[in-house]
């Protein structure tokens, strides 16, 4: 047999324009075979290899007997197998440890070494060492322990480091999941592993705790609880054989499959994979990846266990400023998908000595760009791998596809086929990993494990026995021996893909697809490369209408399941109506056929809606304008001609990805834009406003309705203060009210229900003169808290004093602590003045049962966001903190004055033509039943929502229901109602830490006859949320005299309330979480009152009223039908608004 790379001449010559021509000839009792090749296609050493199979395959065919099969045939020469037997002989060490262990001996030899260097601060190894040990003690208290799951849910902080560890201590074994994972993910999560407690941050606790029986906060004052137990041994029986993490992967089934991964094994697979991959104590690895992303493990616990430090950068910072962030925090060590990568350049990111490069491959440009600069490496593993198995370093020559030899498993490659047959060098096969650090199995799912987690094929005892710790894993991936061992991938053996850097199964997208719509006849989602480079999640449908509206239809039905059900990453970017799918000739789905119509349609259709978008387009006039369309057109690699002001970022093929690369851009030319901003206002013209309110330079500011020093005192001068006790010096400011302020005085004045009372539990060793300091900083800090309400000129205002007499009494409680509390605030409130200030804080002191802190306010000085911070804000000055200065209120009503004149421009739109519908004119007793004083009455009941769209919130979700009973009982299609809205999404910074009323009744209209169905009615009334904005913050007052033309007489006669915040929330004291408890009168309303509050899965609905309005049984009758509403809106989101409104029928 011969080679030759060049021939000159024969046979061979005239076949050297192939790659690879192999020539054989018959020579007496022999035959000979010659190749010529192109070394830039194939590898000579693979060629030699491949001429020596065939003569021996030749030589096996002459000497068989003419029976034999031809399936028992050797494929493989001996001396190949023997090559392959030697890539596979040596495999790492198994490690006997567990993960806390090896990372405390880093504590032990480096103790103030850093180990976490976050955003939100920094941990050296004894710090990190005792904090996780004192948490790990309250898991084990709270019953925490081997094979035990605790989810955990943080938004990028360092305490998601002590979270990790200290359930590893505790002996139990985590998940991360991250915050943006569809609630109906979650709870599929919760349920498949049995999770009783849940650890999360106190932004993302509503997130997970519904799900659970236990929820435990992480944070500063959380930890403290227990740091007396840091240096006290764990006693717990967890051995390397236990489970340590679970990490959840996209499933064909339409459900996730979670992977097992043990202490073993994963100490396994960093002790022979780490130091390749560049770890050691110097490193500073940057905590990119997503909390889906098996990354996100390796980049923490491998970091900790070589004695490294944890960078972690904010979610803001993460998404809109990574270089910046990089070097903030020092990193030099960073994993990042390829996707990512193209978003920061070497010059930017000068700490960075080591990028690895994992999850999708690396393109051919960012080799040539980055090996030069940094150790460049392509990795390869898996979830169920415990990371990276195989990795190659990379020089501007490597090849994109190479993945390098593996290092903590073995690596066979067999028939894809027949995983009992192994293929021959060079040759594609199934990638199957054998070694120590493989997981142990899918969590509940035996069919899925026995299908990937396979016991040892047949010839795997052939050569030689595996070792006892050995497990054996189908990857599904193809690839192919290169001549030296390493493998090179070449792609799938079934509908599994990398897209975003993530793994997806297309089985479980197309399995949710399918349950959206009985109008899907097929589907089918696969990746097609658009515009020529960008590969594109996209879902084929077939459709069993060929109308085109009712095609359109169908799609948002599908694209609203799948944005409820599934990870973001997962849900395609185009949907694509077919009237057939194409096939092959024996019958199955052509799927490279249609990957070719998904990208030419794809192209065509992002082509259509550019030329749509570019007509009569409006050029920029300002210099921003200017500035934002250079950079969309670098971005998205436009003509600036063919983008306009008012042209959608979105209908011109921007995503996710191409609005980080703009928020980039804008950071480098000084504007301060975020990926919210976009999303929010998706056209230059928006984001230039955004961006000049921002800077101050909104032009013809109204006037502002907050009084400045002179217009305070000509007001104090129209009344008589010595009849209220008051000086002229002893006032601050003076403020007018806002309508629901304004609502709720008159209302209590009236009932002589003056004030609510928040009351938090005390241990009895807290030092009252430090809670005393920590009360009165409180109301130096926050200054609507020292205000009283006085009627001036015919209308209240809110009066701010320097001080006010006694902020803080202690009282001596006998009996029983908690009833002598109720009736001591009860008979303070009998005691309370109209004129006096409402606020003050009482300690009652009980001998033996505690304490209790109690503030007294009214309504009209807070909400449900700001009354935590109060307390807050008490514990910060008792535990010597220094709590950061926040916007306060006054603040708030300065800006809102200045956003009148916009928001009016708004609610007139909004509101053109509309009127207030009535609902108690069809439902009020008759007259002999009514009661000369009204009296209080509520009905409850609870909707069950297992599931909801994605971006569809529960308040738009029972808006939506409360607007078809107010039509299936008013025969109304146009719905006009009040509804209860925070009021705080104007402009300022921290606008969610302002202390004071923010809540604001605005009208809510839903005009059911624009929607055909319960998808339109969900996403309309979503999208007009939205739009509202800053709006929301215009005074109800000036949105009925100047935005409507209804008669000045005309109200609302019921309000929608949604509450999204706890009713108890939580405080850290210094001693641990505490609620804060409500001891409040419940006021008569004078309308209707509907209050709905998410529980989960769940829904919490309430009617209030009073005899006057309705009846009990009528009230029980609507919260009845409310709830049926609610449930028919989240489960049925292809059905139409007539027949749902048909469905419910009358009323009462």
């Amino acid at each position: 047999m011969s080679l030759a790379e060049s021939d000159d001449g024969g046979q061979l010559r005239k076949l050297e324009k192939y790659g690879l021509a192999i020539q054989l000839g018959l020579n007496g009792s022999q035959m000979d075979a010659s190749a010529s090749l192109d070394p830039r296609m194939i590898e000579p050493e693979l060629v030699y290899k491949l001429l020596y199979r065939l003569g021996y395959l030749i030589q096996q065919l002459d000497s068989a007997k003419s029976e034999a099969e031809l399936a028992d045939v050797e494929m493989i020469p001996p001396l190949e197998l023997s090559l392959i037997q030697e890539w596979n002989s040596v495999l790492p060490p198994v490690s006997e440890r567990r993960i806390h262990d090896v990372i405390k001996d880093n504590m032990l030899a480096r103790p103030t070494a850093p180990a976490v260097c976050a955003w939100d601060g920094e941990m050296t190894y004894r710090e990190l060492e005792t904090l996780s040990t004192s948490v790990a003690h309250r898991l084990i208290d709270a019953g925490l322990g081997p094979e035990k799951i605790v989810p955990l849910c943080f938004e990028k902080s360092k305490w998601t480091v002590v979270a990790m560890l200290s359930v590893l201590k505790a002996g139990g074994a985590f998940i991360l999941l991250d915050a943006s994972l569809p609630a109906a993910r979650m709870q599929t999560i919760c349920r498949k592993v049995d999770a009783e407690m849940c650890i999360t941050s106190v932004s993302c606790k509503s997130r997970l705790s519904p799900f659970v029986r236990r929820t435990i906060v992480l944070c500063d004052e959380t930890v403290e609880y227990s740091a007396s137990n840091s240096q006290v041994d764990l006693l717990h029986s967890v051995g390397p054989r236990n489970a340590a993490y679970i990490i959840f992967t996209s499933g064909s089934t339409g459900e996730p499959k979670g992977c097992v991964i043990e202490h073993q094994s994963y100490c396994s697979a960093a002790s022979g994979h780490g130091k390749i991959l560049g770890m050691s104590s110097d490193t500073r690895a940057l905590q990119f990846g997503s909390y889906n992303f098996a990354g996100a493990i390796m980049e923490t616990l491998m970091t900790l266990m070589y004695g490294g430090c944890v960078c972690i950068p904010s979610d803001e910072d993460r998404t809109t400023a990574l270089a910046e962030a990089i070097g903030k925090l020092g990193a030099n060590w960073a994993f990042l998908t390829s996707t990512v990568l193209a978003l920061i350049h070497p010059e930017d990111v000068p700490t960075l000595r080591t990028i690895c490069v994992g999850g999708e491959p690396i393109r051919n440009s960012q080799i040539k760009q980055w090996a030069p600069k940094v150790q460049l490496r392509q990795t390869y593993g898996s979830a169920e791998t415990a990371a990276v198995v195989a990795s190659a370093g990379l020089v501007t020559s490597s090849a994109v596809s190479s993945v390098g030899k593996p290092t903590t498993a073995r690596c066979w490659l067999t028939h894809p086929a027949d995983v009992n047959r192994l293929v021959p060098i060079g040759a594609p096969g199934e990638v199957v990993f054998e070694g120590p650090t493989i997981g142990r199995e899918y969590i509940g799912n035996p069919e899925k494990t026995a299908q990937a987690f396979i016991s040892a094929p047949a010839w795997r005892e052939a050569l030689g026995a595996p070792a006892p710790s050995s497990r054996f894993y189908r990857t599904g991936d193809i690839a192919v021996y290169r001549s030296d061992g390493s493998l090179e991938l070449q792609g799938r053996k079934d509908t599994q893909v990398k897209i975003r850097g993530q793994r997806v199964e297309l089985g479980e997208i197309e399995h949710q697809a399918r349950l959206a719509s009985s109008g899907v006849r097929e589907v089918a989602v696969d990746i097609s490369v658009v515009d020529g480079s960008r590969p594109t999640l996209i879902c084929f449908l077939v459709i069993t209408s060929d109308v085109d509206s009712k095609i359109k239809d169908t799609i948002q039905v599908v694209r609203t399941r799948l944005d409820s059900i599934l990870p973001h990453y997962m849900v395609p970017s185009l949907f694509l109506p077919l009237p057939a799918f194409p096939h092959t000739i024996s019958g199955k789905l052509d799927r490279k056929r249609l990957r070719e119509l998904g990208s030419t349609m794809a192209t065509q259709e992002l082509q259509r809606s550019r030329e749509v978008a570019g007509k009569q387009l409006t050029q920029p006039s300002t210099e921003i304008e200017r500035q934002l369309q250079e950079i969309w057109s670098k971005v998205l690699k436009m003509e600036k001609g063919s983008i306009g002001v008012e042209t959608s970022f979105f209908q011109l093929g921007g995503d996710s990805l191409t609005a980080m690369k703009v928020v980039a851009e804008t950071r480098n030319s000084g504007m301060r834009l975020t990926m919210a901003d976009i999303f929010r206002s998706d056209t230059i013209a928006g984001l230039a406003r955004e961006q000049s309110l921002r800077a101050g330079s909104t032009p013809g500011q109204p006037r502002s309705e907050v009084l400045d020093e002179s217009s305070s005192i000509s007001v104090l001068d129209s009344i008589d203060l010595k009849d209220i006790d008051l000086q002229r010096n002893d006032v601050e400011a003076i403020y007018p009210l806002t309508g629901v302020q304004d609502l709720l005085v008159t209302t209590t004045k009236n009932t002589g229900i003056l004030a609510d009372y928040f009351v938090l539990d005390l241990d009895p060793e807290f030092d009252i003169a430090k809670l005393e300091n920590g009360c009165k900083k409180a109301f130096q800090d926050f200054p609507v808290l020292r205000a009283c309400w006085l009627r001036i000129g015919g209308k209240y205002w809110q009066v701010v004093l320097h001080q006010i007499d006694q902020p803080f009494r202690v009282v001596e409680a006998s009996g029983n602590i908690a009833e002598f509390c109720q009736s001591f605030c009860l008979a303070d409130m009998q005691s309370l003045l109209p004129t006096q200030p409402t606020a003050t804080w009482f300690l009652l002191r009980h001998e033996n049962e505690g304490m209790k802190l109690v503030l007294r306010m009214s309504h009209a000085q807070y909400d449900a966001f700001s009354m935590p911070l109060i307390f807050e804000s008490v514990f910060d000055a008792y535990n010597g903190r220094e709590s950061p200065r926040q916007p306060n209120f006054p603040t708030y009503l300065s800006r809102i004055s200045r956003l009148r004149s916009r928001s009016i421009e708004y609610w007139s739109q909004a509101l053109k033509g509309s009127r207030l519908t009535q609902i108690v004119p069809h439902i009020a007793p008759s007259i002999g039943a009514v009661e000369s004083a009204p009296s209080f009455i509520a009905s409850q009941a609870e909707a069950h929502v297992p599931s909801r769209p994605r971006k569809i919130t529960p308040a738009t979700l029972v808006r939506a229901a409360w607007a078809i009973l107010l039509s299936a009982l008013t025969s109304l299609k146009d719905i006009t109602f009040g509804q209860v809205i925070a009021g705080r999404n104007a402009d300022i910074p921290q606008i969610e830490k302002i202390v004071g009323c923010c809540l604001n009744i605005v009208p809510g209209r839903v005009n059911l006859s624009s929607f055909a169905t319960v998808a339109d009615l969900l996403s309309g009334n979503q999208e007009e949320l939205l739009k509202m904005g800053d709006a929301d913050s215009l005074d109800s007052r000036d949105i009925l005299k100047c935005c409507t033309d209804w008669a000045s007489e005309e109200a609302f006669d019921s309000i929608l309330h949604h509450r999204d915040v706890d009713t108890e929330p939580q405080v850290q004291t210094s001693k641990g979480a505490s609620n804060i408890k409500t001891l409040a009168i419940p006021l008569v309303p004078p309308f209707l009152f509907i209050v709905s509050v998410s529980k989960g899965t769940t829904m919490g609905l309430e009617v209030i009223g009073n005899t006057h309005l309705l009846a009990q049984e009528t009230a029980q009758t609507l919260v009845d039908k409310l709830a049926y509403i609610t449930e028919k809106l989240s489960a049925n989101p292809d059905m139409t608004i007539s027949s749902l409104i048909d469905e419910v029928g009358s009323v009462v």
